[in-house]
Order: structure tokens, then C-alpha cells, then sequence
């Protein structure tokens, strides 16, 4: 859990963590542990997430979605679901979780999980799905006109390197080091290719910078991060 996490960092049991934006904040708010570096994941340092609808529904607006399911990817992504849930409530939206057999009331947006959510829309079982951006515009560029963009999210860091705050300096330089060599020769590649098809790390321009957007809409979802 995410809770947990923090705990076993604050225990010195953890040293290193990497993970998406939300999580990661509230890992590091937890535990006071320090960010210091980026991971790119499939060539991209950043990323954000679309909100899109089938261009035949008709649906051009985020407000033609009250009364409508929404499907999120996942209910521990960030792109998948933090970061547009939080946006949505950052613009007053009320968000239900319900499944596809249960009535929606004309004032909410009802949402569900499927890691399909192209699939779904295409079905009609929900009138807008989430996914990220760069993957989107894949799509789009397969079906051109094929779908609406309802919303897209602020950019966010595609993954964050955390360290416990009373991790040796000396040994942490040496961690940050290496990571960033990392993609420099062909053993550190082939090691980056096996993570998750991760690109490389590079440093932070700052550290002011490393939850830039993210640490203003935590608050709308916090507790249900904790929680999970």
C-alpha cells in the first residue's frame, strides 16, 4: 500500500523508489524521502492523459458526459486514473464509481475500470474513456476523425526517482550516477530495456519542479491514495 511504502522508508527498509507522480508525492510528503531523478519510459520524460469520446455520439463537451459512464484504465495509475479523476474534480465535476448495470443521475459523471477503454466506448458501454497521450495519438493517427478530445491533462513526469532522506549522501551520489549512465553503454541498456522499457533517467532541473502540478491536485484525492 501506499501507506505502507512510506512507512518502510521512513524504517530505513526501503531506499529506493520509483513510480508514477501521485503515488510517488504521497509516498515522499509521508516519508520525507528526497526526489532525485526522472525515468523515461518508451522515449518520453512526460506525459499527460486525454479524455476522448467516439466522434459519432455527438459529444463535445465534458458536460455532455453528466449522466454518462466514463472508464478509467486503472485504479492505481496515475495517467489512467489520478491525474484526470483529480482534474475532473479540480473543475467541479461529481465523479461516481458505478458499474455498467446501475442507473446514472443527470448531475454526476459514473465511472468504472477497464483496461480497454477504446473497446468499451466502441461497444457503447461508456461515453468517454481515458488514455495517455502519446498512445492516443497513435490511435488517432490509425482512425483519423474517428474520435473527440473532451479534455486533456496538464504534462506530469512520466516516473520519479524517490530516496530515503537519511540515505547516505556519498551512496546516493553514486546511485544517481550510475542511473544516469545507465543508457551509455550496452549492458546499462539491454538492464533499462528489461525495466519496463525504460529509455533512461536524467536529473531533475530542480527539485521545486518534481511534482510540478501534481502537488496542487493531490488534495481533491489524497485520502484515496493513502488508502490503497
Amino acid at each position: 500500500s501506499i501507506s505502507g511504502m512510506a512507512q518502510l522508508m521512513r524504517q530505513g527498509r526501503i531506499d529506493l523508489l520509483i513510480d508514477s507522480p501521485f503515488p510517488t508525492y504521497v509516498i515522499n510528503k509521508l516519508s520525507g524521502a528526497e526526489p532525485i531523478a526522472i525515468r523515461w519510459k518508451d522515449g518520453h520524460e512526460k506525459y499527460s492523459t486525454v479524455i476522448y469520446a467516439d466522434k459519432s455520439s455527438g459529444i463535445k463537451t465534458l458536460d455532455q458526459l453528466k449522466g454518462k459512464r466514463l472508464v478509467f484504465e486503472d485504479p492505481y495509475s496515475t495517467s489512467g486514473y489520478f491525474l484526470p479523476k483529480s482534474e475532473l474534480l479540480n473543475k467541479k465535476y461529481k465523479l461516481v464509481e458505478k458499474s455498467v448495470g446501475q442507473t446514472v443521475d443527470k448531475d454526476e459523471i459514473a465511472y468504472y475500470f477497464s483496461s480497454t477503454g477504446h473497446d468499451e466506448v466502441d461497444k457503447g458501454n461508456a461515453a468517454a474513456a481515458v488514455e495517455i497521450g502519446y498512445k492516443f495519438d497513435k490511435n488517432l493517427a490509425l482512425h483519423p476523425g474517428a474520435y473527440t478530445v473532451l479534455m486533456k491533462t496538464i504534462d506530469v513526469y512520466r516516473h520519479i526517482v524517490i530516496a530515503r532522506s537519511d540515505l547516505d549522501p556519498q551512496l546516493k551520489a553514486e546511485i544517481v550516477s550510475i542511473l544516469l549512465n545507465m543508457d551509455k553503454d550496452d549492458y546499462g541498456k539491454e538492464v533499462l530495456k528489461d525495466i519496463s522499457e525504460t529509455s533512461k533517467f536524467t536529473v531533475l532541473p530542480n527539485m521545486n519542479v518534481a511534482f510540478e502540478g501534481v502537488k496542487e491536485l493531490t488534495k481533491y484525492i489524497e485520502a484515496e491514495i493513502v488508502a490503497r
